[in-house]
């Protein structure tokens, strides 16, 4: 275990992502019970204009990036890359996952090419970075 507490920033931001996607299952699933939807529906519309899909997008783009992140990070751990980088991208990337939630939410920006595209992307980036460090980690 001790190897692995010099990645203490990068667990810490996992296990706190693990705990607003938790949130977030309870959010969706009772914004759905209370619009009447059956679990696992969708709301209708999809349309951003629906808080209720809103909050269902936010969830379900929580669980589609909790396992990519998760997974580069643990790798990267595995791997032994700078504990500094990883510390600090994972960090960054669960403020930037944050961010995109309260984005989703609040229905702000425009519901393509916004604010949400943006932070997506830079996520993303977030990840690649942390997966190409482990990569030249092993090499």
């Amino acid at each position: 275990m001790e190897p692995f507490l010099v990645y203490s920033h990068a667990i810490l931001s996992i296990a706190l992502w693990i705990v607003v996607v938790q949130l977030l299952s309870a959010w969706t699933g009772g914004a759905k019970a209370g619009a009447g939807i059956t679990p696992g529906g969708v709301p209708q519309p999809e349309d951003y204009g629906n808080k209720t899909y809103r909050i269902h997008r936010a969830y379900e783009n929580s669980v589609a990036n909790l396992g990519v992140l998760t997974s580069a990070v643990v790798i990267a751990m595995v791997a032994g890359a700078a504990p500094f980088w990883v510390n600090l991208l994972a960090s960054v990337a669960v403020v930037a996952r944050l961010a995109m939630v309260v984005v989703h939410i609040q229905g702000i920006g425009k519901p393509t090419q916004g604010l949400r595209t943006f932070i997506f992307v830079f996520h993303w980036a977030l990840i690649l970075a942390i997966a190409v460090m482990a990569a030249v980690a092993v090499l």
